[in-house]
């Protein structure tokens, strides 16, 4: 695919190293259906709807095999774009894994997009086939594409997964899309694909501007996998209850990769509900979840949690946005261990909280560096930082992304000669080789020359029996250059805050007055991205406007 960076030398050392072969992703299917046919591999809501799906490995791989021929029967070929558009069905696995088997790319999109965000999606990757739900959350999906498919040539098909009144024109049900086998050659499955070649687009979800499409092979998702496998001490028996979006690469990794992988059992959960969600650990014994710090803290305080609803979870792993220190300790007394991590579109996971870790580093870190992945922090000379000493963050491995789709400008401006990543996160190493994040490149706020540790103020911050949710930005001074800005949700019943309010609590901690916040914006809630990345450049636009 244009903009692909895999070079021989790349091949050679991931290889050698083991991280690096020959399995593609739907191969670990064949391997469950064959092993353990019988056991339970999906609970999930069927074409949508209120009834519930129970399906063994075998019975999926028989649905695979289906999607897989009507695939090529709809002349989806290797290197074509498959876009989904699915909630958290099982639907969006079995398609996941056809296209892995056909050779064709997924290119995952997040129900919450719509025409603006599709029609830059779907043009950039000339997408053939596209797949939506025909309702969700009271939105009309086929309404949707039905105004967009005049402006998008390269879009033959739409596979719609729910009830659908009419078909023709390219429209059709996912039931009748499984029966179109009649123009497919079985033989063209079996040939042999390369596990270097990209399966998988994910476009970033967005905290500086313009979505990239992220290219992931199968040997590079096979890497992030076994890593997270190898490091979480993960085991075929888990329980995975998925909550975060499989539109979105966290969902994704979680909800398709690790369970596909391990030949677990997926449950989905398409609408965050942290009542519901209760009493589905209960039920089905779920032992891993996998979400943004929102989750984690809506869960923790669900009022329906006890200790037996919860005692077969064994780990909530949360990566995307700093997690308050009070969560944490609430969250591992109330749900088990919390695996704090720190990954990105393009590295699935590059550190995190290891299962051998005391979870008190979980309060002060975002865990230690995963197998294979090697991760450096650099000052402005580009000299590594000592322990403690704030730097750019960079990353290189198995698991990282093999270039932009069709930006050869990102591609030439985001990689070092050596081949590391500058992930635009700043962050510092502990004494005992744990990364934290300190925040954005761009996030930094430097007053009077000396930098304000904008994530360690925000945790303060949460600590605040008023507050709900925090970011601090910069905002331009003449004098200073820039003084800092904390947007803040106050928590329901909470009345109004003031700046006084904000800074006499800061200083019981003892803090520099330097890094007290000088303006204050109360707002209902902070622009996040779908991990739970607060959109910080959209507070500073806000804040511009303000100030103007």
């Amino acid at each position: 695919m244009e903009g692909l960076r895999l070079t021989p030398e790349m091949v050679h050392r991931y290889t050698g190293q083991g991280a690096w072969g020959t399995t593609l992703l739907h191969d670990f299917l064949d391997h469950h259906a064959r092993a353990r046919p019988n056991h339970l591999a999906v609970v999930s809501p069927a074409r949508g709807g209120p009834e519930e799906t129970r399906l063994s490995w075998g019975q999926l791989a028989d649905e695979v095999g289906r999607a897989a021929r009507a695939l090529r029967a709809l002349s989806v070929d290797r290197g074509d774009v498959v876009s989904v558009q699915l909630p958290n069905w099982y639907e969006y696995v079995v398609l996941a894994l056809a296209i892995s088997r056909v050779g064709g790319v997924l290119n995952g999109i997040t129900p919450i997009y719509r025409q603006f965000e599709l029609r830059f999606i779907l043009t950039r990757t000339a997408t053939k086939l596209m797949v939506v739900p025909s309702s969700f959350r009271g939105f009309d999906y086929v309404a949707m594409m039905a105004e967009l498919r005049p402006e998008l040539p390269h879009l033959d098909h739409v596979v719609v997964v729910g009830a659908l009144d009419t078909s023709g024109a390219g429209l059709l049900s996912y039931d009748d899309f499984l029966t179109r086998t009649d123009r497919a050659n079985p033989s063209d499955l079996e040939s042999a694909l390369d596990a270097n070649s990209v399966v998988q687009l994910a476009f970033t979800s967005g905290t500086t501007g313009e979505p990239k499409g992220v290219m992931h092979t199968h040997n590079t998702l096979r890497a992030t996998g076994q890593g997270l496998i190898d490091h979480l001490q993960l085991a075929p028996e888990q329980v995975n209850l998925v909550v975060s979006p499989v539109g979105h690469q966290t969902g994704f990794l979680w909800g398709v990769l690790i369970s596909v992988m391990l030949g677990g059992t997926m449950v989905f959960q398409p609408v965050w509900d942290p009542e519901h969600v209760v009493e589905q650990i209960a039920r089905h014994g779920v032992t891993t979840i996998a979400g943004a710090t929102p989750f984690l803290r809506d869960l923790t305080y669900a009022p329906n949690l006890t200790p037996e609803k919860a005692r077969t979870l064994r780990a909530f792993i949360t990566a995307g946005a700093p997690i308050p220190p009070i969560v944490v300790r609430d969250g591992a007394a109330r749900l088990g261990k919390i695996h704090p991590g720190w990954g990105m579109t393009e590295y699935g996971l590059g550190t995190a909280l290891a299962a051998s870790d005391p979870q008190q580093k979980a309060e002060t870190s975002d865990g230690r560096p995963l197998p294979w992945a090697e991760v450096r922090v650099l000052d402005d000379a580009g000299n590594p930082c000592p322990p403690y000493g704030e730097g750019d963050l960079q990353i290189r491995g198995p698991a990282l992304s093999v270039g932009y789709y069709k930006r050869p400008d990102f591609n030439e401006t985001s990689f070092t000669e050596d081949g590391f990543l500058k992930t635009g996160d700043r962050a510092y190493f502990d004494p005992d080789g744990f990364l934290r994040i300190a925040g954005r490149t761009k996030d930094i706020i430097i007053r009077g020359g000396e930098n304000i540790p904008v994530a360690e103020i925000e945790a303060l911050l949460y600590t605040h029996p008023a507050i709900q949710d925090v970011a601090l930005v910069a905002m331009p001074d003449e004098r200073l250059g820039e003084r800092a800005c904390a947007y803040v949700v106050a928590k329901p019943g909470a009345g109004s805050l003031t700046l006084s309010d904000l800074t006499d609590f800061l200083l019981t901690h003892q803090i520099a007055k330097q890094k007290l916040p000088e303006r204050l914006e109360p707002i209902e809630a902070l622009p996040r991205t779908m991990t739970g990345k607060v959109q910080k450049f959209q507070l500073r636009e806000d804040l511009k406007r303000r100030l103007t």
